[in-house]
């Protein structure tokens, strides 16, 4: 019993060091298996930390198959983030500029009018600070407009609305404007609610900032703007005319535009691309129609189920 014990014994403590010999060589050759495959994920850490803060290029470096997925979406993110910070750019460069020219104007008029003469001249040029001074504010507006639209800041009171209703809205607040200045104003009303989703104050921005270029680009021919609400198909239509300048389709790309105009006048070049804007955000569409005189943009929106 001596002898069998004393074996048993013996064997038991061989297997405890051959099963620790093979623990530790398991660990090291893990180990070293796991330094070895992240050696590349390494590398990869070191490139991106290398980076400065304005370096958003894609990521070219040879990682293991199991992390490319990885990459290749950090890389997408890394191309959305860019596209956003130069549009972001580029809208603050054309803010800038679009603000320069008016408050330069206004500080020219202010100036002026502390050295005006006479009581009458004093009283003109007061008038033409206020006109710069609105000119002015209408422009930060839209911009300020422009913005919460990229963004998406605006669309969250997106609801089930009557369009026919918002347009004849519009139509009652606009229509001093328009016969202000002489000019006939006619809206032929769907004469029946036609509901499509979208934000009613969007919605009503858009449609006063075309009936807004019609009267202001309209030229001095401009003496109709005609309003017609209507359901065509699966989509409600908004067409709005006036006899003024003609207007061709093929211009459409460019009155869309931001800070662009055909002619130079003293409008902002924004009121289009807002509608524009604001029509995509709700999935639908705006165009320049075709037309014997004068010019044509029509709104259509989806009717809602």
């Amino acid at each position: 019993m001596s002898d069998r014990n004393e074996f048993a014994r013996d064997l038991a403590l061989k297997a405890a060091a051959l099963m620790g010999a093979l623990l530790v060589t398991l660990a090291l050759v893990v180990w070293f298996g796991v330094q070895l495959g992240l050696r590349p994920l390494n590398d990869l850490q070191d490139a991106i930390d290398k980076r400065s803060q304005n370096d958003l290029s894609p990521i070219k470096r040879a990682v293991p198959g199991e992390v490319k997925e990885i990459v290749r979406t950090l890389n997408r993110l890394l191309g959305q983030v860019s596209d956003s910070i130069s549009a972001q750019q580029a809208f603050i460069s054309d803010a800038a500029h679009q603000l320069r020219n008016p408050a330069a104007g206004i500080l020219a008029m202010a100036e002026a009018v502390k050295s005006a003469k006479t009581n009458a001249d004093r009283e003109q040029r007061i008038d033409k600070l206020l006109y710069a001074a609105k000119h002015s504010a209408h422009v930060t507006e839209q911009l300020l407009s422009l913005e919460r639209l990229t963004y998406g800041r605006d669309q969250r009171d997106a609801k089930e609305i009557d369009l026919n209703a918002i347009v004849s809205d519009v139509c009652t607040d606009f229509a001093y404007l328009v016969l202000k200045q002489d000019v006939r104003f006619e809206f032929n009303s769907a004469g029946q609610p036609i509901k499509v989703f979208g934000t009613e104050v969007l919605l009503k921005e858009a449609i006063k900032n075309i009936l807004d270029n019609a009267l202001t680009h309209g030229g001095p021919s401009l003496s109709t703007i005609v309003i017609n609400c209507d359901a065509d198909g699966d989509h409600a239509k908004v067409s709005i005319w006036d006899d003024g300048k003609d207007l061709h389709p093929d211009n459409a790309t460019k009155i869309f535009g931001r800070f662009t105009q055909l002619e130079p006048n003293s409008g902002s070049g924004l009121g289009l691309a807002i509608a524009n804007e604001i029509v995509q955000q709700s999935n639908g569409s705006l165009t320049v129609d075709p037309v014997a005189k004068g010019a044509q943009i029509t709104m259509r929106l989806p009717i809602s189920a």
